[in-house]
């Protein structure tokens, strides 16, 4: 291999791995926001509901988040590379599910592993702050 080819290569590898440091403190910086946002709301539903703008602003703008009467986003997703789907239960929390489609790479830049590992920690986090889990 020529000697340009391989500072291009090595050059092109660490300007990705720059990149997805990046992306991944993009998605921390997200997570802890959700956090403080949650201190300042107590109520279980409203806390979905922050999580839910958080992640259609950031990461996800087909997303629906299903509350039982209440709905918010499409009905249906448009045709995507992957899909995340969790469903928020347990005792203290309302039932809801989360549901949404990645049209990648989006703004972002995100993989779509990098967009999953982002929505469900994310999507976890908001269970957690209604009181329940993801199933």
């Amino acid at each position: 291999m020529p000697t340009n080819d391989r500072i291009e290569e090595q050059f092109s590898l660490a300007l990705e791995s720059i990149q997805g440091k990046r992306r991944a403190e993009m998605t921390v910086a997200a997570a802890a926001a959700l956090v403080e946002r949650y201190a300042e709301q107590p109520d279980p539903v409203a806390r979905l509901r922050l999580a839910y703008e958080l992640i259609r602003r950031n990461f996800a703008p087909d997303i629906r988040l299903d509350l039982g009467s209440t709905v918010l986003g499409p009905d249906r997703h448009e045709p995507a590379d992957t899909t995340f789907h969790a469903e928020i239960t347990g005792d203290a929390a309302p039932k809801a599910t989360m549901s949404a489609a990645y049209h990648g790479p989006g703004t972002s830049g995100r993989t779509a592993e990098e967009w999953q590992a982002a929505l469900a920690l994310l999507t976890g986090i908001a269970a957690l702050g209604a009181g329940g889990r993801l199933s």
